[in-house]
């Protein structure tokens, strides 16, 4: 797909995820309760043709877990749940991480998205044809994915990882919502993650 598609395009896609990465994460670093996050992603649908970022702290996690332990009991689980349990489930869900981009606050990702428009945009004029497009268009998204995780590895070496003591402390996934796919997933994330946490999260993914 490189061949086919403008290799600059994906090299700007590298580059604004690069930015954005260490745009982001520096401003998460400067809050109050920054020792205390535990994920970071850069989130997208199966297309890939826009992205949005989340992150959580451990505190959020037990509570979040702690609200669907207790869903989940009062809608009469059989199964021995604990609470141990339920955090390991949903700690890598970052669809459901309340840490998000303010609407007021759309320039940190506003790069990154434009250089992912500017990618379709091209790839939709070469392959114009539908049946073409629809034969193409999996491989296309999974250039952005890998160009959006290549982006965020460069960030991991720019980034102050003293607010939560080493990077290991943060995990950072590209995380997309029911993908065509998921082995990419699980390949950029064990990429971008030591093995302790890539093998937790591809436990559950």
């Amino acid at each position: 797909m490189e061949e086919v598609v403008d290799p600059r395009l994906v090299v700007a896609i590298q580059n604004a995820a690069e930015r954005a990465a260490v745009s982001i994460v520096s401003g998460l670093m400067s809050r109050s309760d920054a020792s205390d996050l535990h994920g970071f992603a850069i989130c997208t649908i199966s297309d890939a043709t826009s992205v949005y970022w989340r992150a959580e702290t451990n505190e959020q996690l037990k509570d979040r877990a702690s609200r669907m332990l207790i869903k989940m009991l009062a809608q009469g689980s059989s199964a021995p749940l604990t609470s141990p349990d339920v955090l390991a489930m949903y700690r890598f869900e970052p669809a459901d991480w309340p840490i998000a981009q303010s609407s007021d606050d759309k320039a940190s990702l506003k790069s990154l998205n434009a250089a992912i428009d500017d990618f379709w945009t091209v790839f939709e004029k070469r392959y114009h044809d539908d049946e073409v497009y629809l034969e193409l268009a999996p491989t296309a998204s999974e250039v952005v994915l890998r160009a959006i995780g290549e982006g965020l590895l460069r960030a991991r070496t720019q980034l102050d990882w003293s607010p939560v003591g080493s990077p290991e402390r943060l995990a950072i996934f590209v995380w997309v919502h029911d993908p065509d796919d998921p082995q990419i997933v699980r390949e950029i994330a064990q990429t971008l993650n030591d093995p302790a946490t890539f093998a937790e999260f591809s436990s559950r993914h």
